[in-house]
């Protein structure tokens, strides 16, 4: 019942409410460049992804976020760190490869981790590579 109250009585501030308005009622011409980078972003996470051994992610059509499968990631041991969650794969990547992911745990997708593209391409870039070197480190 709380969770029930707390989502039908809340409400979007009056300061934001009229920042949403101005924004759709606004010129409309940056929305296609910033689409246009998103999908850059999107395609460059889901090809380097796809590309390494034991992680996959499908293609997304909406959000600004992947979810990769480690499935194939548990039970191993990666950097000294058994891998039983997508939680453990989170910490793990985070203390040896210094990138943070969100585990799917909380999102109803335990064999997930959910990694964001409303960065720039080149902090992709970075963590993709580190993804890679971590990867190389498993047993």
């Amino acid at each position: 019942m709380a969770n029930y109250v707390s989502h039908s009585t809340g409400s979007p501030s009056s300061v934001s409410q009229a920042a949403s308005a101005a924004a759709l009622g606004g010129p409309q011409d940056c929305v296609e460049g910033m689409r246009r980078a998103f999908e850059e972003r999107r395609n460059y996470i889901v090809e380097r992804i796809n590309a390494m051994d034991g992680v996959s992610c499908l293609k997304p059509e909406g959000a600004f976020y992947v979810m990769m499968n480690v499935e194939k990631l548990l039970g191993r041991t990666i950097c000294g760190e058994r891998i039983g969650s997508s939680g453990e794969f989170a910490a793990a990547l985070l203390k040896h490869g210094l990138v943070a992911t969100v585990p799917g745990s909380g999102m109803g997708a335990p064999n997930f981790v959910r990694w964001s593209y409303a960065v720039s391409l080149d902090n992709i870039e970075k963590g993709m590579d580190r993804l890679e070197e971590f990867l190389k480190k498993r047993k």
